[in-house]
């Protein structure tokens, strides 16, 4: 399937319009169909990164570059874990190749996260060396409900780590009301997502990954993936509940500096 015709599906979905999502061969049957190979003309590729396992290189969870060596992701992606067993490919649509690979050196924990998770998921991690790739802008205001979103991701619905999903996928979505996800939700610092056309959204290997807000000619990060939304205990059925990163603009600074 041609690139142009998967970003045509995209925009279709974002629009209302109704779209049926092929999957190739080498995609498993319970992987989220929603999520589309990633167009290399768009920049979301830039600045998302796949963090990893220093010792195999096995992606663990998605990021958002937010400063050359700054990036924010999912809390419980990196609690309980030593910086340096980290690593994170950043500014490649394939996590196995391109981009930069670099170093995690500092991982910082949102302290709320400890007593109150799953609410409070979210994490910095800072990166040596410094990348040179364009990081994304943080939203200074909030995505009201009805904003049209887009989540990217590395794609690993299958348990499977063997599937073999490698390229980046993106899938465009909608803000909706807290009452649409489950009662997890803290609507003062969470954000609920769905698929205007009921497609599923994001699942295993997307969270810590970003969920951007097209303002313009270019993306802001509002959210990051946090985890599924429905009540239904599988995977990627339904919404999905993000960590509103508008919300922690003023703590993100106090170490990665001004924004």
């Amino acid at each position: 399937m041609r690139t142009r015709f998967l970003f045509v599906s995209l925009l279709s979905a974002v629009l209302g319009l109704t779209v049926t999502a092929g999957a190739t061969a080498a995609t498993p049957p319970d992987q989220v169909r929603a999520l589309h190979t990633h167009d290399d003309s768009r920049t979301t590729s830039s600045f998302t990164a796949s963090l990893q396992h220093r010792a195999n290189n096995e992606h663990h969870c998605g990021a958002s570059l937010i400063k050359p060596d700054w990036l924010v992701t999912a809390a419980h992606c990196v609690v309980g874990r030593r910086a340096e067993d980290l690593q994170a490919r950043v500014g490649s649509g394939d996590r196995t190749r391109g981009g930069t690979l670099t170093h995690v050196t500092r991982v910082v924990v949102d302290p709320r996260y400890q007593d109150a998770r799953p609410n409070g998921d979210i994490a910095l991690v800072q990166v040596s060396p410094r990348v040179e790739h364009t990081p994304v802008r943080v939203a200074r205001t909030g995505a009201p409900a009805g904003a049209r979103t887009r989540e990217v991701g590395w794609e690993a619905a299958c348990p499977d780590p063997a599937c073999g999903i490698t390229v980046l996928r993106e899938v465009d979505t909608a803000v909706t009301t807290p009452n649409r996800c489950d009662d997890s939700l803290d609507a003062s610092t969470e954000i609920c997502a769905l698929n205007p056309t009921g497609v599923p959204t994001a699942c295993r290997g997307d969270t810590g990954g970003p969920q951007v807000r097209p303002i313009g000619a270019r993306w802001e990060l509002v959210g990051t993936t946090s985890r599924r939304g429905a009540r239904d205990p599988a995977c990627a059925t339904g919404t999905s509940i993000h960590t509103n990163v508008t919300a922690y603009r003023a703590w993100i600074e106090q170490y990665a500096g001004p924004l």
